[in-house]
C-alpha cells in the first residue's frame, strides 16, 4: 500500500495516495494488464497498443474540500476489446461471434468493477488492498461502454466518490506565518 509520508500527511490522504490505491488494485489484480489515469480520449487501442488491455481506467473528475473530509470523485471502467476475427483471447472469450463477445466481455468486466467497488467496501478485511481511512459512497451506476472511439472498446464505467480524511489546519500548511496578526 503507497501509505508514506507524502502521500498520507496531516492527517488527510492525497490526491496521489488515492490514485495509488486503484494502481495497487490493478496491479494485484490477475487479469488487469495496465492502469491509467488522465483524460478518457487516451482510451484508444491505437494510442495504448492491445497489450494493455484489459484496462483500469480513472479520469479525476473533482475534489470537494470540507472541515474534515475530502471527497475526490472519478469516473472508473474497465475496458476490453472484442475481434471480429476471433484472434485475440483477451478475457477468454476467443471462438465466438462478436455479439457472444460482446456479453462475454461486458460480463467480465462487471465482475472485475464488482471486485474492486468490494475492495473499497469491506477494506476492514485484512485482504483488501484499500486503506481503511477511505469510503466509497454507495450506490455506484455502471453505464456500459460499447465500441468506444474508432475500435471496439467494451466495458464498464461509473463514478466513483471516495471520502478520506481532511484536517484544515493552518499550523501545518506552507503558508508562512502572519507574525502581527494584523490582517491588511
Amino acid at each position: 500500500m503507497p501509505d508514506n509520508n507524502i502521500n498520507v500527511q496531516n492527517n488527510y490522504l492525497t490526491y496521489q495516495y488515492i490514485v495509488d490505491i486503484f494502481k495497487t488494485l490493478q496491479e494485484n489484480y490477475l487479469s488487469l494488464n495496465s492502469f491509467l489515469c488522465g483524460p478518457m480520449e487516451d482510451i484508444d487501442i491505437s494510442k495504448m497498443g492491445i497489450e494493455k488491455y484489459p484496462i483500469l481506467y480513472l479520469e479525476p473528475t473533482g475534489v470537494t474540500i470540507n472541515n474534515f473530509v475530502q471527497e475526490y470523485t472519478f469516473d472508473v471502467a474497465v475496458l476490453s476489446f472484442v475481434t471480429a476475427a476471433n484472434k485475440e483471447d483477451y478475457f477468454g472469450v476467443e471462438n465466438l461471434n462478436e455479439n457472444e463477445q460482446v456479453t462475454e466481455v461486458l460480463s467480465t468486466a462487471q465482475k472485475i468493477m464488482q471486485d474492486i467497488i468490494s475492495s473499497f467496501i469491506q477494506n476492514l478485511n485484512s485482504t483488501s488492498w484499500v486503506n481503511t481511512e477511505v469510503d466509497l459512497q454507495l450506490p455506484i451506476n455502471l453505464s456500459p461502454m460499447l465500441a468506444q472511439y474508432d475500435n471496439a472498446l467494451v466495458g464498464w464505467s461509473g463514478t466513483f466518490t471516495i471520502t478520506a480524511n481532511n484536517k484544515n489546519d493552518l499550523c501545518n500548511s506552507n503558508i508562512g506565518i502572519n507574525p502581527t496578526g494584523i490582517v491588511p
